[in-house]
């Protein structure tokens, strides 16, 4: 059975290094690639790579003019796909008979729940954005402590900058022996 999805793209150029230049923006181009891929993906299905690419490239103009009606489909698609995948998968996890089904139909529920949640939050914040507020001047009741005595060295200079300086600032004490008990075994 003959693929009546191929579709062999011609590369004219003059010069070699023009060819190879032409097939890397091929390549990088995401309508080109994600039609590939669609029609790789939808084998028995009769698809013309050039009608692939005309009807993404419309797509993704006209989420660039801010027409996300087709975005917004297609997160609610993905959304109830992924409802149907956890229900599935939930009802099998029900009747799971072995431990190893009873992981992998949990595993499968839960993730599926996951992705749907994601993908509801993400339908969600495109139809209600966040506010951006913006915090002018918040530093007008700031208080800054300055203290010109201290200013010669600062709390995370280190202590070791004078040769020989005692590493406790507070001076030694001296010895006292009030307690007998407590003194060394001589």
């Amino acid at each position: 059975m003959a693929n009546k999805n191929k579709a062999d793209l011609v590369v004219k150029a003059s010069t070699e290094e023009e060819k190879d230049k032409k097939i890397a923006e091929i390549y990088s181009n995401p309508a080109i690639m994600t039609s590939n891929a669609m029609i790789n993906l939808n084998k028995g299905v009769e698809l013309n790579l050039s009608n692939m690419i005309e009807a993404l490239n419309d797509f993704s103009d006209k989420a660039k003019n801010n027409d996300l009606k087709n975005v917004e489909a297609m997160l609610l698609g993905q959304t109830q796909l992924l409802h149907k995948i956890f229900t599935k998968a939930a009802i099998s996890w029900g009747h799971a008979e072995t431990m190893l089904q009873y992981q992998n139909h949990g595993n499968i529920a839960l993730k599926a729940q996951n992705l749907c949640r994601m993908t509801a939050a993400t339908l969600a914040d495109m139809k209600n954005p966040n506010r951006t507020t913006f915090i002018k001047n918040s530093a007008v009741n700031q208080q800054v402590n300055f203290n010109p005595e201290n200013s010669a060295k600062t709390s995370n200079e280190l202590l070791s900058e004078a040769k020989d300086e005692a590493m406790d600032t507070r001076g030694t004490k001296s010895t006292i022996r009030n307690d007998k008990e407590m003194a060394t075994v001589g």
